[in-house]
């Protein structure tokens, strides 16, 4: 089923302290007609600032987006609530996952 504009798609509990350095989008179906946009947020503020993560149009993944998401509050606290946002859906977009890139907090 294509996804649709969602907010907190998806609810992830932090299994400890850690500072987010990157994050990625993959889809099983690309969309047709837009981007695909998505925002990861922690306790309800975004962790990006303008930029948010994006899957091109006809694209999988959001390694190739001409827009790459600005971390701005990557400080993700232990057992913190993560929500995952679907801002745009794009035209089609199916099997989306999102990937969290981070350094444990010691």
């Amino acid at each position: 089923t294509p996804i649709v504009e969602t907010i907190a798609k998806e609810t992830w509990r932090a299994p400890w302290a850690f500072t987010l350095t990157g994050a990625r989008a993959y889809c099983t179906t690309g969309s047709s007609d837009g981007t695909a946009m998505f925002d990861v947020k922690q306790g309800g503020a975004s962790v990006f600032g303008v930029t948010k993560l994006t899957i091109d149009e006809s694209e999988l993944s959001s390694a190739t987006a001409v827009a790459q998401p600005e971390i701005v509050d990557g400080e993700i606290a232990d057992d913190a609530i993560v929500t995952f946002d679907v801002v745009l859906p794009g035209t089609g977009v199916t099997g989306v996952k999102i990937v969290l890139y981070g350094t444990r907090a010691i």
